[in-house]
């Protein structure tokens, strides 16, 4: 798919922001995993699948589907209008969700029986006792840079982040970690 000049950000000047690095994250999954029940899944929920944490607060539990080995998640009523049906990527976080899931007593509550002010607040914490700049949405930066390293096509990660334009896409994915090693001529002097 071709890219436009109408599909690069437009505000440049935006400090770049960086995903967490391979031992923050390391350090964030162990606090997670302190967490009770429903903020835990919360967080692998959004680590797993980039969904903003106002979409991860009001899922509902209709919203998390098996299809075949695949956990889809639906997100109704988000920003911009994207809902969408996506898949949980990374496999920790779906066997996390799904058995939440699966081990939830069904009733009107949201999935999680959490806020997110709630979320946003154990994200605080975090920051506090690690020294780790964090807060939920870098979650979802995260998820986008790794994919990014992976070679994942950006107009897919656009989908699954639900962003109307491929500029905020690339915004998103900036913070990949980039080995340019492969692209460099090698010379024998």
């Amino acid at each position: 798919m071709p890219i436009r000049p109408a599909d690069y950000p437009k505000n440049v000047k935006v400090k770049r922001i960086k995903r967490l690095t391979d031992e923050e994250l390391k350090i964030f999954k162990a606090y997670i995993d302190g967490l009770q029940e429903n903020a835990r899944a919360a967080f692998w929920l959004m680590y797993g699948s980039g969904c903003r944490v106002g979409e991860a607060a009001h899922l509902r539990p209709e919203d998390i589907t098996l299809r075949g080995k695949t956990v889809y998640i639906d997100i109704h009523e988000a920003k911009w209008g994207s809902d969408r049906c996506i898949p949980i990527i990374d496999q920790t976080a779906a066997e996390i969700v799904w058995k939440y899931r699966a081990e939830l007593e069904v009733d009107n509550r949201p999935l999680f029986r959490v806020s997110k002010r709630t979320l946003q607040g154990y994200a605080t914490n975090f920051a506090k006792k690690t020294g780790i700049p964090f807060h939920c949405h870098l979650l979802r930066h995260t998820f986008a840079a790794l994919l990014t390293e992976k070679g994942v096509p950006l107009t897919t990660v656009q989908y699954l982040l639900g962003h109307k334009s491929l500029g905020m896409t690339a915004h998103y994915a900036q913070s990949a970690l980039v080995d340019l090693s492969d692209l460099t001529p090698k010379i024998e002097l």
